[in-house]
């Protein structure tokens, strides 16, 4: 309402000086408030959700165009990679069909791959996938206790990680009208990343890591806690860290309900709950034992 009390400020003069304006200003000033009233009621959710109403249509085709879709996808994955060491190796430049990829293209252990994946993490070119990849998935351990290392290129981190995540929240939102999921703030966690050998802006580590440290910046605007808190490796830092930024300390302004210049009546109300702060302190802290709370929680 501030903006609405600032044209009345500005239009009174005018008003004064031609009396013949004065509709044209009285039915601004209802317009404002009539923009004022729909814009106080409209989420931001309800606008950025028309953001994914494209993208609803094109997931509704692929309900019903499966098979074309997965037919699309696999000649794009090979037409990419047919210039590959593996893809020349794999003869995909021949490869038009499910039935030849079946055929030219044999199903691989990690193993099989170890050594031209540590090729491209020491900063090798278009050996599994054209160009250079920076990013690679750390596992924490599998069948041989090992950590493998799963390489991310820019062209899976857009086209399935986001992409995919991109189209949950399109179902979300198709799912559920009246969610406000964009009205408050989101909490983004992930674990750590570390440098990948000597390769200048290479990464290794968390999955969850690399798509945190390259999420699109407007990101920022909705999520908690910060991406510095976000990617710390010390899981006792971060707890911490998280909770300051995201539970906002309660203060209750006393004095809010005083206009003008009533500076006795603010002092005494302040006053009042410095007195009321020090005898909470006096009282001290009660310790609820895990035993009690684990117990509360279970109650229906």
């Amino acid at each position: 309402m501030l903006y609405i009390s600032f044209l009345y400020t500005l239009s009174y003069p005018f008003v004064l000086k031609n009396s013949k304006n004065f509709l044209y200003i009285k039915s601004l000033i209802y317009f404002c408030i009539y923009l004022n009233d729909i814009y106080l009621d409209m989420s931001l959710t309800t606008i950025v959700s028309n953001v994914f109403k494209p993208r609803q249509k094109e997931l509704e085709k692929y309900v019903y165009d499966a098979e074309h879709l997965q037919h699309k996808v696999l000649m794009h994955l090979i037409n990419k990679g047919k210039n590959t060491e593996y893809g020349v190796k794999h003869l995909l430049n021949t490869t038009n069909s499910y039935d030849k990829f079946a055929q030219n293209i044999p199903v691989n252990t990690y193993e099989e791959l170890k050594e031209d994946i540590d090729r491209m993490r020491h900063g090798e070119k278009d050996i599994l996938w054209p160009g250079l990849v920076k990013w690679y998935a750390k596992s924490s351990g599998t069948t041989n206790d090992k950590s493998k290392f799963i390489p991310v290129s820019h062209d899976g981190l857009h086209g399935i990680h986001y992409a995919g995540g991109f189209d949950a929240v399109a179902y979300y939102l198709r799912n559920n009208p009246k969610s406000r999921l964009f009205d408050g703030k989101s909490l983004i966690l992930g674990g750590s990343h570390s440098p990948n050998y000597n390769v200048s802006d290479s990464l290794v580590g968390d999955l969850s890591a690399i798509l945190i440290e390259n999420i699109n910046p407007l990101a920022n605007l909705v999520r908690v806690p910060k991406k510095s808190t976000a990617l710390l490796s010390d899981f006792e830092v971060k707890r911490d860290l998280i909770a300051r930024e995201t539970i906002k300390a309660v203060r209750k302004d006393v004095t809010a309900k005083c206009y003008g210049g009533d500076i006795s009546r603010k002092r005494k109300l302040l006053e009042k709950q410095k007195e009321g702060k020090k005898r909470m302190k006096q009282i001290g802290t009660v310790e609820v034992p895990q035993k009690a709370f684990l117990a509360v929680l279970k109650l229906d």
